[in-house]
């Protein structure tokens, strides 16, 4: 009975006369119900004849677009299962998710636009750092040229404490470490510096943001490096936009686990960042523009 009420109660909201719900449900026999979501996603859902009170649902999730996340979240689904309803809670769930993939995807090519965008401005103003004052300025993160052998450029780095993210691999570390920089040589010199640390040199990645204004043309100079986690160099650039930071350099180190975060670790990462940024003092309020 307690089946049947919760099969009636999805189909008010996810059925036929449910509008444009983004999610949609199939039944395909009482103890088979598919729910749909979006165009590539579907949940099928075999419930026991003792459910909900001995024996949990058998959630089959199809959804190439959460590649080998999608094995973990049936996991995660089944974790929610106490002895009572959780069907709703399921969909929800993978509603939830799927959305945030979308959101990360329309992220990342945002992101490669503006890169490319910022490469050509990058590419017309060369030679040189030049550009006007006020403007924005890009220049890749790696070309550490001969800073890292010379003192005067020499800043003090501070490294917030290890993160363990929730419901994360055994191994799976993240950590931030800022530092203050009116310069590229100062920016060449912290990243030397850190990767001469073998611990973060062995890091899965080291993902870069800095900002600072250049003193003799008055040039903000603003870019990331997301180090082959894609999207993440931005989503940094963002922190320290968002906080109103400036003349910093924040880089969030990253040891893999072996279980895949999904769009969770965009949040993970902004928010070691973020905190540790609070913490050196550097936050003063968006300031938007460039």
């Amino acid at each position: 009975a307690a089946a049947a009420q919760e099969l009636e109660a999805l189909q008010a909201i996810y059925g036929d006369d449910a509008g444009d719900a983004p999610v949609r449900l199939e039944i395909a026999s009482p103890s088979e119900w598919r729910f749909r979501l979006g165009d590539d996603a579907i949940l099928e859902v075999f419930v026991p004849r003792d459910y909900p009170s001995l024996q949990a649902p058998t959630p089959v999730l199809h959804a190439p677009r959460l590649g080998d996340r999608a094995s973990a979240l049936v996991d995660q689904l089944l974790e929610l299962y106490e002895g009572a309803e959780v069907v709703f809670a399921w969909v929800e769930l993978l509603r939830q998710e799927l959305t945030a993939v979308e959101e990360a995807v329309a992220a990342d090519a945002e992101a490669a636009a503006a890169a490319e965008v910022a490469e050509a401005s990058a590419d017309a103003s060369a030679p040189g750092c030049c550009g006007s004052p006020g403007r924005c300025h890009s220049r890749r993160v790696r070309h550490v040229g001969s800073a890292p052998d010379d003192p005067r450029w020499r800043v003090c780095v501070t490294s917030g404490p290890p993160f363990h993210p929730p419901k994360s691999g055994p191994g799976e570390t993240m950590q931030a470490h800022v530092a203050s920089v009116t310069c590229m040589e100062q920016v060449s010199w912290v990243l030397s510096h850190l990767l001469s640390d073998r611990k973060i040199a062995a890091a899965s990645h080291n993902m870069v943001a800095y900002s600072f204004v250049d003193a003799s043309s008055g040039v903000r100079v603003f870019d990331n490096d997301d180090d082959g986690e894609g999207g993440s160099g931005a989503k940094l650039a963002s922190t320290i936009d968002n906080k109103g930071a400036r003349d910093v350099i924040v880089v969030v180190s990253r040891w893999f686990g072996g279980v895949h975060l999904g769009p969770a670790r965009f949040k993970h990462i902004a928010s070691v960042a973020g905190a540790l940024l609070e913490e050196q003092g550097y936050c003063r309020g968006r300031t938007g523009g460039a």
